[in-house]
Order: C-alpha cells, then sequence, then structure tokens
C-alpha cells in the first residue's frame, strides 16, 4: 500500500503524527549530514567517480559494461543527492502537516456537489 493510501485511512491525528516524525526524523538527518566533515569528504569523492564514469562512457563498446557505467552513475547521483531528497521529502510533509493543521484556511471540497 502507498504511502498516500495509508494515509487516507488513517485518522487525521495519525496523520499527523506520522508526519510530524517523518519531519523530525528527515531534519536529523540533514542537520547531521550538512555540517559533518566526513559526509562532505564522502560527497567529494563520489563527485570524482562521477567525473571519472563521464569522461570515460564513450570508450564503452560492450553493453553488459555499458550497463555496469549506468547503474553506477544512478547510484552516484542518488548519493550525490541525497541531502536534497531529505529536504524535499521534508518540505512535502511540511505542507501537508500545515494544510492539515491549517483548517480553518483550507476549505475541504464540497463532495455532494
Amino acid at each position: 500500500m502507498s504511502q498516500t493510501q495509508n494515509q487516507k485511512n488513517q485518522k487525521p491525528n495519525e496523520v499527523s503524527s506520522d508526519l510530524q516524525e517523518r519531519v523530525n526524523r528527515n531534519q536529523y538527518i540533514i542537520d547531521g549530514l550538512r555540517d559533518n566533515g566526513a559526509w562532505v569528504k564522502v560527497i567529494e569523492d563520489v563527485e570524482q567517480q562521477r567525473k571519472r564514469l563521464d569522461d570515460r562512457w564513450q570508450y564503452v563498446s560492450d553493453p553488459a559494461k555499458m550497463n555496469e557505467f549506468r547503474i553506477t552513475k544512478m547510484a552516484v547521483m542518488k548519493v550525490i543527492n541525497l541531502l536534497s531528497d531529505y529536504e524535499f521529502d521534508m518540505k512535502q510533509a511540511q505542507e501537508v502537516l500545515s494544510k492539515i493543521n491549517n483548517t480553518e484556511t483550507n476549505i475541504p471540497a464540497d463532495v455532494d456537489n
């Protein structure tokens, strides 16, 4: 069951609790990684790996090897974008949480019409 479908089956306070937990978890991860010297070095290394892949793909003629390059590049990009992915997920959860908590300003759709 998808996260959205699961949220539809939950009570509003359970959804709020789950969203707040998600926001808190993401914020903890972001705070832990953003200024972590070791993480910065890992990202530098991964960026170098990405550059090596980008510089060498045109010399690969073997389809299996090219597929390895493609898969490795996707993994490298996932690591590079990890922090921004957590930030995006946190922002999305905060927006939904804000809508739930500010019901006075959000008028629910009239399903009878």
